[in-house]
């Protein structure tokens, strides 16, 4: 029941509203399409959604054919969350306005805001058939392409888009840069990319964007020298560009000229407003160089100017990382949160840190999670491993583990569980690496020389020093360790390996026994469906066995972008739900 106070605060809201709506009328008593459009609009501000979206309703009742009244509904809809609602609304737009691709490009944003791109291709193709020579259209096809990394259709869109605005350099940028697309076949791209790139320069020779690209693609190949070369002969011809100016900072810091980062910066500061993000870089680099005082006093006076700029108030926590100080980076960044509520880059910092730490996320009630994710735990797996962990967080848990961000053969992780994974965690089997991540991440990686895991840190080299980074890692491993082997004694989890490739049913079984010498254990090895297995089929091979099939697995060859979320919540409900049945018999019978 609403309560008298919001019921009050409503009514005044909705007033505010009609007299925004008077007032955008000049007057006119008579409620037009435009005068409903700001009444809602103003409603929506006061987050009174459902009352916005009825307004419009209601006017769609006088006007059922307006555009902008039909748009409106869709949009707030969208914005409500009912992505099926804002979908239906645009095909509704669709069929009342034919002549309008609006119903087209609306349809696409949601699409892409729901993450539901399978749905986008036919859509995009009728659209096209329709509206040939639409730029927005056009752009929406390429953009979505781009997305789902489908590098020949991206391709097509962006030189569409050129061939209709041949004067606007930001679209010939992204036919350039659409080439980076799915890392299969990424390096036989990149000298068309350089091309491109340099064709671009020619024809718009102040378009700075270019050359930020350009020094991107230059850390991709890894020509660092080159980048350095370049960078600083368009920093000269750019002073005042800031985010040209963090390009080559970029650059810099991957070859770990730290001293010269700082150095370079502090001249950029001198003549440039004040930038969040320019002092940020600076921080870091201080930090970096270890003038760890000076970075924190430089990071607190620019939260004081920027105060809810996120790279300013990240890189606070992240100098109490370079200290060693986890707990405190911790405290920093949920401080960050508290700024920025819902931010999911944040939420990504606190999850890392959190994972290096070893603590999960705190629990309002100190009881254990129980959703359907967090009755199982990650085995990793072969090619990605830590796929099912990313299943797992977007499922809604994240629970810690000791595989479920690693890389893991099935003989050596049989031969791990064997000895109860003696030795992991110990400084003398402990590998501490960097890794690339992306063109601009390299992160902490550690490797098992016994049992040859690879694990994700999701610790940036430069926000850690690798001697503080490998002592904490050593300890994050001892823990992990001990909570892996009690969960194996609990039995409570069914343990999930992920298989890029077949396994054959005795690797399959052998796995499972590894695991049942530490109690009832069930096991969910997941594979890609073939030659006429169903998307989300389970197989048994004996009591708490179990082959999970799904469509495809990231990055794999079939060339699916992204992961199969549909297929991995079939085979998880369907092995948890088949175990439900099978443990309860089991209980029964060993009580007799």
């Amino acid at each position: 029941m609403v309560s008298p106070r919001v019921t009050e605060e409503r009514t005044k809201a909705r007033g505010a509203a009609k007299r925004a709506a008077a007032a955008a009328g000049n007057g006119v008593s008579e409620r037009r399409p435009e005068h409903i459009i700001a009444e809602a609009t103003a409603l929506a501000r006061q987050e009174n959604l459902a009352e916005a979206e009825q307004t419009i309703l209601d006017g769609l009742q006088s006007f059922p054919n307006h555009k902008r009244l039909l748009r409106q509904a869709a949009l707030l809809a969208e914005q409500r969350g009912d992505m099926e609602g804002a979908l239906q609304r645009w095909a509704e737009l669709r069929q009342r306005a034919k002549n309008s691709s609006i119903g087209y490009t609306g349809a696409l944003r949601t699409l892409r805001r729901c993450k539901h791109l399978e749905f986008a291709p036919p859509l995009i193709e009728e659209a096209l058939a329709r509206f040939p020579d639409d730029i927005e259209v056009v752009v929406w096809a390429a953009e979505l392409a781009d997305v789902a990394k489908h590098v020949p259709d991206a391709d097509a869109y962006w030189q569409r888009a050129t061939a209709l605005q041949p004067d606007k350099p930001e679209y010939a940028l992204s036919h350039a840069m659409c080439l980076i697309g799915h890392p299969v076949g990424r390096p036989k791209r990149m000298a068309e990319i350089f091309r491109r790139l340099n064709a671009l320069h020619e024809k718009f020779p102040d378009f700075v964007p270019a050359y930020i690209a350009h020094i991107g693609a230059l850390r991709e190949t890894q020509e660092l020298e080159e980048a350095d070369r370049i960078s600083k002969t368009w920093c000269g011809r750019f002073p005042d560009n800031v985010k040209l100016a963090l390009a080559r900072a970029g650059v810099l810091e991957e070859q770990k000229r730290y001293g010269d980062v700082a150095s370079f910066l502090h001249a950029v500061r001198a003549r440039v407003p004040q930038d969040g993000d320019l002092e940020a870089a600076y921080a870091r680099a201080l930090s970096s160089t270890g003038r760890h005082d000076e970075a924190e006093q430089l990071a607190l006076s620019a939260a004081e100017h920027f105060p809810r700029n996120r790279r300013v108030l990240c890189e606070f926590a992240h100098i109490a990382t370079r200290r060693g100080e986890w707990d405190l980076a911790l405290r920093r960044l949920l401080d960050v949160q508290r700024v920025l509520p819902g931010d999911s880059f944040v939420t990504k910092q606190i999850q890392q840190t959190r994972l290096l730490m070893a603590e999960g996320p705190p629990d309002a009630d100190g009881a254990p999670e129980d959703t359907l994710a967090a009755r199982f735990e990650s085995l990793g797996g072969s090619g990605g491993g830590c796929e099912f962990g990313i299943v797992q967080r977007r499922m809604g848990s994240d629970t810690v583990g000791l595989l479920r961000w690693s890389r893991t053969d099935p003989a050596l992780l049989i031969e791990a569980l064997d000895c109860e994974f003696e030795g992991v965690g110990a400084e003398e089997n402990t590998i501490l690496s960097p890794r690339r991540i992306a063109v601009d991440h390299e992160e902490w990686s550690t490797m098992d020389k016994r049992f040859v895991m690879e694990t994700h840190t999701f610790v940036r080299t430069i926000d850690a020093p690798e001697d503080k980074m490998f002592i904490q890692t050593c300890r994050r491993l001892r823990f992990l360790r001990g909570k892996m082997l009690q969960d194996l004694r609990e039995g409570t989890k069914i343990f999930t390996y992920k298989a890029l490739h077949r396994l054959d049913d005795e690797t399959v079984l052998a796995m499972h026994r590894a695991l049942s010498r530490f109690g009832d254990n069930a096991l969910l090895c997941v594979m890609r469906a073939q030659d006429g297995e169903q998307r989300g089929a389970l197989r048994e091979l004996g009591r708490g066995v179990f082959v999970g099939f799904i469509g495809h697995f990231m990055k794999d060859e079939t060339g699916n972008p992204g992961y199969d979320m549909e297929g991995w919540k079939l085979v998880c409900t369907a092995a948890d739900a088949r175990w439900a049945e099978l443990r309860p018999r089991a209980e029964v019978s060993q009580a007799a």
